[in-house]
């Protein structure tokens, strides 16, 4: 592989370890998204063992708590695991807070009524879910859907890429399952059509979620827009409802607005992640799992 140019080696690379699980990216999503789901009904169940009402609105708040709890130590494990290889995945990182800015049009269009052309709040037939209450609801897909499918399998492809044409594959992969995911609302009974545009809306926004993760090595900007554009649409949601998806899909002005967005930030994922900015990627990742001794640039050109 090509050092980048300004970067000089000082030491050997550190041998490379194997892992059974871990050295292949494609079974490792998969495990660790059946561990997660292991620990969530271990959770629940506890709760219920506890006595505490599983039902309507409650349910949806224990739900989410213990999503978020589970995927917080699959996280733990993951970097317990490589702890004196790799930096892990929640360093801060201020440039991925701006990179991800694009995504807050989604807030804005989730709080919007573009028919009305008002703010739902405006609206005094709406009625809004108590804050807490949807911040809880946003935290368990923003804190685990980052985690298990930007978190733990990028950070891990990227642990055993070797060349520039697996940082597009590993934007892909992840993207494209964390949009295949979302299917399983059919299972709950949500309209057909309405899942598939949600399955494909959540490939596009994930694609460039995963982007901002691979340019900034942090899981935080994805992890807090995510979770605002989610708290953003439960403000006025029924919250007591077993499945999020419950209308059939209408095309309207609001369903356009939305594919607008959606393929700008794709676009804008696919910048991010052009050709000339894969090595820069890969160093960035070789740093973070110690595979090279090199020293810092100076200047980090994002």
């Amino acid at each position: 592989m090509k050092h980048m140019q300004g970067v000089d080696p000082i030491v050997d690379e550190i041998p490379e370890k194997h892992y059974l699980l871990f050295d292949h990216p494609i079974i490792t999503m998969i495990v660790m998204f059946l561990l997660f789901l292991g620990i969530d009904t271990l959770i629940i169940l506890g709760a219920n063992y506890a006595g505490l009402p599983i039902q309507g609105e409650y349910k949806q708040l224990i739900n989410a708590a213990a999503m978020t709890v589970s995927a917080l130590i699959l996280a733990i494990f993951f970097k317990l695991r490589f702890n004196s290889t790799y930096d892990g995945m929640f360093g801060w990182s201020t440039v991925g807070l701006l990179m991800v800015l694009p995504a807050l049009a989604f807030v804005v269009h989730n709080l919007y009524e573009v028919d009305k052309m008002q703010f739902v709040f405006l609206d005094p037939e709406e009625k809004m879910n108590p804050i807490l209450n949807c911040v809880i609801m946003a935290l368990a897909p923003g804190v685990s859907e980052e985690i298990l499918f930007r978190g733990i399998p990028g950070a891990n492809w990227m642990r055993v890429a070797d060349d520039e044409g697996d940082v597009m594959k590993c934007a892909l992969f992840t993207s494209v399952a964390f949009g295949l995911i979302h299917g399983i609302n059919a299972l709950s009974g949500a309209p057909i059509f309405a899942t598939i545009f949600q399955v494909c809306y959540a490939a596009l926004l994930g694609f460039f979620f995963s982007a901002v993760f691979l340019r900034t090595g942090s899981i935080w900007p994805t992890m807090i827009a995510h979770t605002l554009i989610d708290f953003a649409g439960f403000l006025f949601m029924d919250l007591s409802k077993n499945g999020l998806l419950t209308e059939e899909l209408v095309i309207d002005t609001d369903f356009f607005v939305t594919c607008g967005l959606v393929a700008v930030v794709a676009l804008l994922g696919l910048i991010m992640l052009r050709r000339s900015k894969r090595e820069q990627i890969l160093q960035l990742w070789n740093r973070k799992w110690h595979k090279t001794g090199i020293v810092e640039q100076s200047r980090f050109r994002y």
